[in-house]
């Protein structure tokens, strides 16, 4: 889980890596890869939330909630509202011989997303094993 506790809104992926919870990479804590200093895109060292089109609620209440199936037709009007999201470069379990990335199998047919720091990443949004289970 991550600090805190906070449920993880993305996953980043990293070859030969287990993945890494927004909190770790957003914040710039993750192998300071960002000088120690927080993205400058990020939401106080988190991942930010969409800009608009947003399908999920916020933890404050606000946001709009939409029903829809999960996996990547739930995802795919979201993820273009987020600020920091680049580019959409298929489904994450195409990409898993491509870059020898590691993460959890029920994650597979989400989006793969590159970000303005040029990781990779999912939405975890919705996804129960940031409820108590471990990021392998």
């Amino acid at each position: 889980m991550p600090k805190g506790g906070a449920e993880p809104r993305a996953l980043f992926l990293f070859p030969d890596e287990p993945p890494q919870p927004d909190t770790e990479v957003c914040s710039g804590q993750y192998r300071d890869w960002l000088s120690g200093d927080p993205c400058p895109y990020s939401d106080a060292g988190r991942m930010p939330w969409p800009e608009s089109g947003e399908r999920e609620r916020r933890p404050d209440g606000s946001g709009q909630q939409e029903g829809g199936p999960e996996g990547e037709a739930a995802h795919q009007e979201a993820e273009p509202g987020y600020p920091c999201v680049t580019a959409r470069l298929g489904r994450l379990s195409d990409w898993r011989a491509e870059r020898d990335l590691q993460f959890p199998e029920e994650l597979g047919g989400r989006p793969l997303l590159k970000c303005k720091q040029m990781f990779l990443l999912v939405l975890a949004t919705g996804w129960e094993g940031g409820r108590g289970g471990e990021l392998r």
